[in-house]
């Protein structure tokens, strides 16, 4: 038992080593899957803080950039630049940010794909492994938000009445 308390220090230390070494945080779909379901989860979602929101756009600007400079499929790269326009905008949604629109989320995939197009970027060989498995998760994430947004747009009639013959 003794031993067991002695060595749970070691492996906490050595937890933190190992993510230091991972680079920032990946992002999420958070907000984009909260506004796709049209129901309690959108009206409970907390608005984000200017300071959440920036964070949010430093953190995919790098996974983004990080994707790239581990050479990644440049299409899957292109897609989670898209995700991440969503889900800024999705951000911006929740927090009725003024001055935050399309072609302000368009700008925002525009620093991606420069960041991304950035020849110096060498990530970790850890963090690279970290990036292989989060690229294709986080665009089904933001395929199944677009697609579940669609749906319940459609099922309430926010496109408009269907057209009858």
């Amino acid at each position: 038992m003794r031993q067991a308390a002695l060595l749970a220090p070691l492996l906490l230390l050595s937890a933190c080593a190992s993510v230091q070494n991972q680079g920032p945080p990946l992002p999420t779909v958070k907000y984009a899957t909260a506004g796709s379901y049209m129901d309690a989860r959108t009206a409970f979602t907390a608005p984000p803080s200017p300071e959440i929101f920036d964070l949010a756009v430093r953190n995919w600007t790098e996974a983004i950039a990080d994707s790239a400079g581990c050479r990644l499929p440049r299409s899957e790269v292109t897609s989670a630049s898209l995700v991440a326009a969503l889900e800024l905008a999705a951000m911006a949604g929740f927090a009725k940010q003024e001055g935050a629109n399309i072609s302000e989320m368009g700008r925002y995939a525009a620093d991606m794909a420069l960041a991304a197009g950035a020849e110096n970027r060498r990530p970790s060989r850890a963090r690279c492994d970290r990036l292989y498995r989060w690229l294709p998760e986080v665009n089904r994430q933001g395929g199944d938000a677009v697609r579940r947004a669609t749906i319940n747009s459609l099922r309430r009639g926010l496109f408009g009445s269907p057209q009858r013959p």
